[in-house]
């Protein structure tokens, strides 16, 4: 619901002052996934500083995976329409 609620204050945003960055692409390639979110805010940082801030991300187990059946259904049913909403948004 609070996805959902936030979409339209996004969409409101002129799209130069918008970043999508989703855990698992900043996961998947940390040092591209922060340096794009460096620029969008406008800092600079020293490569030493890049370096050491791309080892910190790291992919880790869903642990929703670890509740019953049921419970995994509920959830993703209940979330089924915010993350459908995100996978449309514009980078």
């Amino acid at each position: 619901e609070m996805v959902l609620a936030a979409l339209p204050e996004y969409r409101a945003l002129a799209p130069k002052r918008r970043m999508l960055l989703s855990y698992e692409s900043l996961c998947a390639d940390p040092a591209n996934e922060i340096t794009r979110l460096v620029r969008f805010i406008g800092a600079t940082v020293s490569p030493g500083w890049l370096e050491t801030a791309a080892q910190i991300p790291e992919m880790r187990r869903a642990r929703w995976r670890d509740l019953p059946a049921t419970e995994q259904r509920l959830l993703s049913d209940r979330t089924d329409e915010a993350r459908a909403a995100i996978a449309a948004l514009d980078p």
